[in-house]
């Protein structure tokens, strides 16, 4: 298993949270993990579509609170 990162998205609408995963994941090594809290309900949508079309993998999602987190293992 690789390194784990961190990165806060909330507050950022639309496309902004995808925008910032984007960029923090080109800095990571393949294997890496990284959890994102975010709290734009597109979040939901708009994330899982990025990991899939980017080929990294989406362990795990889930709601908690209005917030909306993610842990992503860059492929």
């Amino acid at each position: 298993m690789g390194a784990e990162f961190q990165l806060d998205c909330k507050g950022l609408k639309c496309p902004q949270p995808v925008i910032r995963i984007k960029k923090h994941m080109s800095k990571m090594e393949s294997g890496d993990l990284l959890s994102v809290v975010c709290t734009d309900p597109l979040a939901m949508i708009d994330v899982p579509h990025f990991v899939a079309t980017a080929n990294h993998q989406l362990l795990s999602k889930a709601t908690e609170g209005g917030e909306y987190r993610f842990v992503i293992q860059k492929g």
